[in-house]
């Protein structure tokens, strides 16, 4: 299940490529104001428990210098007032998926993500988690995010993007 406050338009596209590609990390703000307020609406009855973000691989952390999804997060985390936990790694580097096909996105992604070690493992089982990302195109990298989740005995998986 996943919500976003906008769709994506070319202008929103170059919105997100100021956050993500030009540093424009102050976007996180607003944008995470809106996606919280979606999460707030649309899973009033979900009964969140903590928020987690789409991690990104370790080379392409060290390109950017940030991690899009975790600012959103925080952000998002903040306004409802609940834990952003850093459950998720990404244990293989992939591709840009942006011009990939759905196929190939799946492909691509398929064990990507596993999840993180850490004291919060035993806790999550039974709770309900929020994945934060920046774009739903093909919901491919969320429901790799959500298997390792459901492995761990999360009772059930929500997502907020920014865009879709």
């Amino acid at each position: 299940m996943n919500r976003s406050p906008v769709t994506y338009t070319e202008q929103v596209a170059a919105w997100v490529r100021l956050f993500k590609y030009r540093g424009k990390e102050g976007l996180a703000t607003p944008m995470g104001r809106w996606m919280a307020e979606v999460a707030r609406v649309h899973y009033a009855r979900e009964n969140i428990s903590l928020v987690t973000f789409v991690p990104l691989h370790e080379e392409r952390l060290i390109q950017r210098g940030f991690n899009q999804a975790e600012k959103l997060a925080d952000e998002v985390g903040r306004r409802l007032r609940l834990p952003v936990c850093p459950l998720l790694v990404r244990n293989k580097d992939t591709a840009y998926q942006s011009k990939r096909t759905r196929e190939e996105r799946l492909l691509a992604l398929g064990g990507s993500v596993i999840l993180a070690d850490g004291a919060w493992k035993r806790h999550v089982a039974n709770q309900v988690v929020l994945i934060v990302d920046d774009v739903y195109t093909t919901g491919a990298t969320v429901r790799e995010c959500a298997k390792p989740l459901r492995q761990a005995g999360v009772k059930k998986v929500c997502s907020v993007t920014f865009a879709r």
